[in-house]
């Protein structure tokens, strides 16, 4: 329900609940806004327990797409100098991040809300790469 709040704010917003939507909304110049039922209830690799939550399913994504990184913006402070385990001890990721993380090859970087400007230099870095 919220990604269908979030599409009526702005037409540059498509949901979607595919990879090829989301493929074809960058493609298209658009933002798309992943409905992930569909594609997490058939997906073995993803437990169905409140130890996942958007985190991890943000980390299947980000494993589904060949992403090259994973930025997860947190509504609390975020020391960076934690690592993954301490975050998801902390309840800062959810229990099932580690897990969904592990072997990645992505870069993973968790983030506080207020850290609009590392969220700006990760972005930045990304599309120079």
């Amino acid at each position: 329900q919220f990604g269908l709040q979030l599409q009526g704010m702005d037409n540059g917003l498509v949901v979607t609940d595919s990879l090829q939507g989301i493929e074809r909304a960058w493609k298209n110049a658009q933002t798309p806004i992943w409905l992930p039922s569909a594609m997490c209830t058939s997906a073995k690799s993803i437990a169905t327990s409140w130890d996942v939550t958007s985190d991890s399913l943000a980390a299947w994504l980000a494993r589904a797409l060949h992403a090259t990184q994973l930025i997860l913006v947190k509504s609390c402070v975020v020391d960076n100098s934690m690592g993954i385990t301490e975050l998801a001890r902390q309840g800062i990721v959810d229990a099932g991040f580690c897990d969904m993380v592990r072997n990645a090859t992505f870069a993973v970087h968790v983030v506080s809300k207020t850290d609009q400007d590392v969220v700006a230099r990760l972005l930045d870095n990304e599309s120079q790469m």
